[in-house]
């Protein structure tokens, strides 16, 4: 860890108590995605691969994304967006 990150630390220790220690998620800005990306991703998720023409029965977040990447439906989405959108 870095001496930056180690004072970021005991600051919110200080200003909130052992309260910091609850995890603060934050999603992102979920403007990014507009509906019709969206409701592509959830159809390819809900669509059977060999369908598709893909040499596995089922859906993994990894083969999703590629899959999406692959058909131009998102140009870039991490594993844990599109898990979160499905």
């Amino acid at each position: 860890m870095s001496e930056r990150y180690i004072r970021t630390l005991i600051h919110h220790f200080n200003a909130d108590g052992l309260a910091m220690l609850k995890p603060r998620w934050n999603l992102g800005d979920r403007h990014k995605l507009k509906k019709e990306p969206g409701n592509r991703l959830v159809a390819l998720a809900t669509s059977g691969p060999r369908d598709l023409g893909l040499p596995f029965g089922h859906w993994s977040l990894r083969r999703l994304r590629d899959a999406a990447v692959a058909r131009a439906i998102v140009e870039l989405i991490s594993l844990e967006w599109y898990r979160v959108i499905c």
